[in-house]
């Protein structure tokens, strides 16, 4: 009795003092597909089911396959607890897909992979859709209701690469907005595509779709997360974490890099085999005092893997941290190193050029060359910049076959000259790669444009990842044909310092 009186008091005590707005914030659903491998159906327990045809669609290490093409379109839905009644739904994700369907597969619309449905599963709202391009990359877009209305937003994305998606339903008024790649609350930043339908709907349930569309690739869905976009945690902590450069990483101790004229300071830029994608092992997390790291604040900090922050979630192990171990084997005993990570996953050159003036920028609102830029010359005012490394082209080696390399070329020179320009540096060393070797057919003519460099551009040189004495030593990681191995990035980098050390010398 005492408890039946006091129970109205105490939803009133809550929701004067936050705790009750605090619990609104909980999530209407989390999914990690910690399942089984094997149909999503089947290994779900009955939480995911079948709203349409038999489904391909299966759990696998930690997210969830929607294979390419179905001979029908199908979709499995799952419910998620109640919103409150007028509320907007907001679904995080994230998402990757196949390079190998993107670059065989005909360029066009690979239609609906997500969406928001009804109780009873059949009305489907707030849906988003992947189109592919003929160069391998892909485009996403929103659509309210029908699935050949599609609103495309104008980033590209690469493939091989995670990507972070927000997707906002309104079932008051109708709207779809989707944002890629966020980096705050959505409600400052506008939506990268939005679509409108007047027959809303309340939502209940997320839906899983495959598509029978020909052409489609492969994708793969991972920590998906629904919330009451009305309940003041727009977005989430955890989506601004994963896309969020300063809340990457941990703020780890500063310290005092040594005097100029002994601090040997490197650029890293490129995309995601500069930033490295290799799990680290014990060895990786062995630091060195004179091998120094340069922190988004400005700090210098003990190197250690994973040394970039592009993509938290996804960034190990790359070629720098034994790049510069193998470098100090021929420096001076008291010289240290500096490594200034500014590479960014999934990447094109064209995203890199000075000039670009496109939607494709780190989260806090910088191009990739003028974030680079800005680094290396805060850097450069500590201690002597002595190269850049770049790591780049898995997302364009299309275009490279296409027009036998000539964009590619004078895009990498124009780089090397405005980076040089702007650095004060003319002769600043600059040493490329070719792409891995499990990439020799398709790279032929992107890997020739790169083998030319030296003899294009001074004081450049070239890692040949096909010489005789490496090819075999180079491998990628497993079930990732995009990245290397952990072995193969230490490798890499050692390659690096190989080609780096007559060009510190001249």
């Amino acid at each position: 009795m005492i408890l039946r009186f006091l129970g109205p008091f105490f939803c009133t005590l809550f929701a004067a003092t936050g705790a009750y707005a605090q619990a609104s914030d909980m999530p209407l659903l989390e999914e990690n597909f910690a399942y089984p491998a094997g149909a999503l159906a089947d290994v779900s327990g009955g939480q995911w089911k079948s709203a349409r045809g038999e489904s391909a669609i299966a759990a696998r290490d930690g997210g969830v396959s929607i294979p390419g093409e179905a001979a029908a379109e199908n979709y499995l839905t799952r419910a998620f607890a109640a919103a409150p009644a007028g509320s907007a739904i907001e679904a995080t994700f994230r998402l990757r897909f196949d390079p190998g369907a993107g670059e065989s597969a005909a360029a066009g619309e690979a239609g609906v992979f997500f969406q928001f449905t009804s109780a009873d599963g059949k009305q489907r709202r707030g849906r988003i859709a992947l189109r592919l391009a003929a160069d391998g990359t892909a485009r996403l877009g929103v659509t309210s209701r029908a699935s050949g209305d599609v609103t495309w937003a104008d980033q590209e994305l690469a493939p091989a690469e995670d990507h972070t998606v927000r997707l906002r339903y309104d079932g008051v008024v109708g709207r779809t907005s989707l944002w890629i790649n966020p980096s705050a609350a959505t409600g400052d930043t506008p939506p990268a595509a939005e679509s409108t339908d007047a027959g809303a709907v309340a939502p209940a349930r997320v839906s899983l779709q495959q598509s029978a569309r020909p052409g489609a690739p492969d994708l793969r869905l991972a920590d998906l997360v629904v919330r009451n976009a009305s309940s003041g945690a727009v977005g989430g902590a955890a989506v601004a974490a994963s896309a969020s450069p300063e809340a990457a990483k941990p703020a780890a101790p500063g310290v005092t890099p040594p005097p100029a004229d002994r601090f040997h300071v490197f650029l890293l830029i490129g995309q995601s085999n500069m930033a490295g994608r290799g799990v680290p092992e014990p060895e990786d997390l062995v630091s060195d005092p004179r091998i120094l790291a340069r922190q988004l604040d400005g700090r210098w900090v003990v190197a250690r893997d994973p040394l970039h922050w592009d993509k938290p979630h996804a960034a190990g192990v790359g070629p720098g941290l034994s790049f510069a171990r193998e470098l100090l084997r021929s420096l001076p005993a008291d010289a240290s190193i500096g490594l200034i990570p500014a590479a960014f996953g999934g990447t094109g050159i064209a995203w890199w050029q000075k000039n670009y003036d496109g939607p494709q920028r780190w989260s806090h609102g910088e191009t990739y060359y003028r974030h680079a830029l800005a680094a290396a010359r805060a850097a450069a005012a500590q201690g002597r910049l002595a190269g850049i490394l770049w790591n780049q082209g898995e997302n364009d080696q299309g275009r490279a076959r296409a027009d036998g390399g000539e964009s590619y070329r004078r895009q990498l020179h124009a780089l090397i000259r405005d980076l040089r320009a702007d650095l004060a540096a003319p002769d600043l060393p600059f040493v490329a790669a070719t792409l891995g070797p499990w990439h020799a057919e398709k790279a032929q003519v992107f890997n020739a444009t790169v083998l030319a460099l030296p003899n294009d551009v001074p004081h450049t040189a070239v890692v040949d990842t096909l010489a005789a004495d490496v090819v075999g030593r180079l491998a990628n990681k497993p079930g990732d044909p995009a990245h290397y191995d952990t072995p193969s990035n230490r490798l890499l980098g050692r390659l690096y310092a190989r080609e780096l050390l007559p060009l510190l010398s001249r």
